[in-house]
């Protein structure tokens, strides 16, 4: 399994909202499929500008590009329920163009692929044949068809071809376990090459198996070939990494590397002008590359690590994080900030105007069934129009806030996913800005304001560790639990880190938070990440208080985070799939929920 790292699976993506696993990851995987098909850095990225066609310079029109793309999604899966809901066909459709995320014209991608002549298609058939290629080890419910799997077919303007498979995991994360045929697993947080040749033109098994004077005795050109290959991808490959890993298949071989550079144009075209070679995939990393080791993998072994180091949960989780990724800690915690000003921005933005969310820098889309609330309740509570108001109540109404942004298609950063995108933000920017917090700012002896925001949001991504390794963020896998859920739990520990506690107590206050929404199923009314995802994300947030309390109070938590982890995750797989992403259970089901008038 790989090693779970808190920027690529816990602490993001930026993204546009309304889901991470439904609006990130298949951004990220048109991305990742655009490269495979044309090749990192061949060509220019279509629409990045605002020109019409008939602007466009010669090169760029010249030039390759995707023409025509087909996702397929099975019946049985969440994708074929909710892909026009929660814009998963907007994301496709951007990552292949080449679009960032965060682009402005996200809502109407569609239409300007349709203005280029790249022709898109989405539909819904039986995946069942993809089943005796899934990758052993793949996921919880290995050996059944994950609910967010997609088959692609795509073909570029001069004849590249490209037959991929993928799955959106949970958190925006992603996993190709498909390409040409040949089964794999691309998570984005590597520089990928793959070279399908014939066996004869296969060089790194030859010269590592034959002796030299057999070597001696091949035909000259074929060792020309060897040695040309040799020298295109020995300075991509780290010194001490491992050979690339060899599978063979109806009379061909393919070798794949995960490379410490990202294989350039040059030498792409070098490999497929080889003899024996019939075709070369790359793709850069999308994540931030791994290049060293987890110090650890459980909450236990977090703790220990802790208390062996004499530092907080924060301060852990920030090691593991740097030693991992090969960053300084200053960069980490740089990159921290950065996301927590995402944060911050989104929950101001949400709470700009009670009718509307909307700032200078722009007017949101509406949300689909929700109208904006936050601002109103935020401003009741300041006037004490409130039952009782206060704190938990200004950490809901900030949830919601970011909530209220991501619905309207704004940019959020996923916590861990973009359906409990609010619940951290809520409780952070509370922590960072509510004056009734004053004090609690101050208990941290030499850490600054900054310092102190950046290690209680790497206290929260320790929980999130401990989920992503032990279970999955996937609702479509494990319910609402695994979401909102988890950002609750991660919440509560990084108040207990903002207030001084010890690392014990701050995975002890995720536990507790995990244990009172074990079971929280999904069941989005119409398949939209509003209802009732807005006021769980607020109810988190106020929870995550009121566990930190509960534990620095003297609670004792018999039963520790690993464990409890472990029973969600069970619990999860025992939920059916009706009320897991699929609005076919629960709330979804009401005559009223049905009934509800889109707004837009």
């Amino acid at each position: 399994m790989k090693a779970i790292s808190i920027f690529n699976d816990v602490l993001g993506p930026v993204m546009r909202g309304p889901s991470s696993s439904h609006t990130a990851a298949p951004y990220q995987i048109g991305r990742m499929a655009r490269a495979l098909l044309l090749g990192p850095d061949r060509v220019p990225h279509l629409s990045r500008g605002t020109a019409s066609e008939g602007e466009r310079s010669e090169a760029d029109a010249a030039a390759d590009g995707p023409a025509e793309a087909a996702f397929v999604f099975d019946p049985g899966g969440s994708f074929a329920q909710v892909y026009r809901e929660q814009g998963s066909d907007l994301g496709f459709a951007a990552g292949l163009l080449g679009w960032p995320l965060t682009d402005d014209r996200f809502g109407q991608v569609l239409d300007v692929a349709a203005r280029e002549g790249v022709d898109i298609r989405f539909s819904v058939a039986s995946l069942a044949h993809l089943l005796p290629l899934t990758p052993e080890g793949s996921g919880p419910e290995e050996g059944k068809l994950h609910p967010n799997t997609v088959e692609m077919r795509l073909r570029s303007r001069r004849g590249r071809t490209l037959h991929a498979v993928a799955r959106s995991i949970g958190g925006g994360a992603l996993v190709f376990t498909q390409v040409g045929g040949w089964p794999v697993s691309l998570a984005g947080d590597a520089h990928e090459l793959m070279v399908e040749m014939a066996p004869a033109a296969e060089p790194f098994a030859l010269l590592r198996t034959l002796p030299f004077a057999l070597l001696r005795t091949l035909p000259f050109a074929l060792l020309r070939t060897l040695e040309r290959v040799t020298a295109l991808l020995a300075p991509l490959l780290r010194p001490e990494g491992p050979e690339p890993a060899r599978q063979e298949q109806a009379g061909k071989v393919l070798l794949h590397a995960r490379c410490a550079a990202p294989a350039g144009a040059g030498i792409l075209a070098a490999l497929e002008a080889l003899p024996g070679v019939s075709a070369v995939w790359a793709a850069e990393a999308i994540f931030f590359p791994q290049r060293g080791a987890p110090l650890f993998e459980s909450a236990a072994e977090m703790v220990a690590y802790a208390e062996a180091e004499g530092c907080s949960l924060g301060e852990a989780a920030l090691a593991y994080e740097a030693a991992l990724l090969g960053l300084p800690p200053a960069e980490v915690l740089a990159e921290t900030l950065r996301r927590f000003e995402v944060m911050r921005a989104a929950v101001h933005r949400g709470l700009a105007a009670p009718g509307r969310p909307g700032d200078a820098t722009g007017e949101l889309a509406p949300m689909q069934l929700l109208r904006p609330t936050a601002g109103g309740i935020f401003q009741a509570e300041r006037e004490g129009a409130l039952a009782v108001g206060g704190l938990h109540a200004r950490a809901a109404a900030r949830a919601m806030a970011v909530m209220h942004v991501n619905g309207g298609m704004g940019v959020v950063c996923a916590a861990p996913t973009a359906g409990s995108a609010g619940t951290i933000p809520g409780v952070m920017v509370t922590l960072a800005e509510d004056p009734a917090l004053a004090s609690l700012r101050s208990r941290r002896e030499g850490v600054g304001d900054e310092a102190a925001i950046a290690l209680a949001l790497m206290a929260a991504s320790a929980v999130g560790l401990v989920v992503a390794r032990r279970a999955t963020f996937a609702a479509e896998v494990a319910g609402c639990q695994v979401e909102i859920g988890a950002a609750g739990a991660m919440a509560a520990a990084a108040v207990v880190e903002a207030a001084g506690g010890n690392a014990q107590q701050a995975m002890d206050a995720g536990a507790i938070a995990f244990q009172n929404t074990m079971g929280l199923v999904c069941d989005m009314v119409q398949g939209i990440v509003e209802i009732p995802c807005h006021t769980r994300n607020a109810a988190a947030a106020a929870n995550a208080f009121l566990c930190a309390d509960l534990i620095l109070g003297g609670y004792h938590n018999p039963i520790p985070l690993d464990e409890t982890v472990d029973a969600v995750m069970a619990v999860g797989q025992m939920l059916p799939r009706e009320l897991k992403v699929t609005a076919l259970g629960g709330l979804a089901l009401a005559p009223s929920a049905r009934s509800l008038p889109r707004l837009r």
